[in-house]
């Protein structure tokens, strides 16, 4: 309805993450950029810590839709609340191994193989975990175990994990700290790489008049 009262082309107010709509401020065009230099430079594990509503999604798919057209190969978990059979479930459907063993080092096999036949055809493979701070300390684990796909060189795959401050991803809870630590430290000679996002603006309200009068 108000579409066309307001002349719009598109409805700008749905839930979904649309990056066409996205407001690019100056700490979302750095973390952008972040990402993608990470990507490029391949350190293993990338972090984007930003709270609920500050267009953390909506920045990954923007990043998935720049990688999408360069031929990168992606693979999207945006339900991480999985047991460890479901977690590898996802991976063989999204990175489309085909495997048939139920067991776990026959999939990773696959999935390792997969990676490497992608990366010598020059597609590079990037995993990206939203809402990360809902991992169980099993499936973290099972991310480290992830980054020991490797060169001598570089990382196979690359990981980007979103999640909201104070969660186990923000380094915040000291029994889960040990594996974030972990998944940087895998890689001894890269640096550390996390981005966050500003707070979401408090909601505005009106000003109270000043009794001297005075503005």
């Amino acid at each position: 309805m108000y579409e066309g009262f307001y002349r719009l082309k598109e409805n700008p107010f749905r839930l979904t993450p649309d990056p066409a709509f996205i407001c690019m401020t100056q700490q979302h065009q750095e973390a952008l950029s972040g990402l993608i230099y990470s990507v490029c430079t391949r350190p293993g594990l990338t972090v984007l810590v930003g709270e609920a509503g500050t267009g953390k999604t909506t920045l990954l798919y923007s990043l998935l839709g720049m990688l999408q057209r360069r031929h990168y190969v992606t693979a999207v978990c945006t339900n991480p609340t999985l047991t460890r059979e479901e977690f590898y479930d996802v991976l063989m459907m999204k990175f489309e191994v085909q495997c048939d063993s139920p067991l776990k080092s026959r999939r990773l096999a696959a999935l390792e193989e997969m990676i490497s036949r992608n990366r010598a055809e020059g597609r590079m493979s990037v995993l990206v975990v939203d809402e990360a701070q809902r991992l169980s300390p099993e499936l973290l684990e099972e991310v480290r175990l992830l980054l020991n796909m490797e060169t001598a060189t570089e990382k196979k795959l690359q990981i980007i994990m979103a999640g909201q401050p104070g969660s186990d991803l923000a380094g915040e809870v000291p029994a889960v700290v040990g594996v974030v630590r972990r998944l940087w430290h895998s890689s001894a000679t890269r640096p550390r790489r996390g981005w966050r996002l500003p707070r979401r603006s408090p909601r505005a309200r009106p000003a109270r008049p000043d009794p001297a009068g005075r503005r």
